[in-house]
């Protein structure tokens, strides 16, 4: 039989239902998805040229960074 402490340690907390949204994603998504992108580029290209030693590898990723940036910034 439970006391009163089991009872006072029972969750009380009870579901919400969310009501779905047809609006468009925050822009506070769309600039966190931006600054991924930006970070992983920062990280990536010099990443190329440290693994690959190779100006021209260095360059494509930078090249694939922008276009990849870009193209999330179009897509906001």
């Amino acid at each position: 039989m439970p006391d009163e402490t089991t009872e006072a340690m029972e969750p009380k907390v009870k579901a919400i239902k969310a009501e779905p949204r047809s609006e468009k994603p925050s822009s506070r998504d769309d600039t966190a998805k931006l600054v991924t992108v930006a970070n992983l580029a920062l990280v990536g290209v010099p990443s190329a040229y440290a693994v690959s030693q190779s100006v021209l590898v260095t360059l494509v990723a930078a090249v694939a960074a922008v276009i990849l940036a870009c193209l999330v910034r179009w897509r906001r």
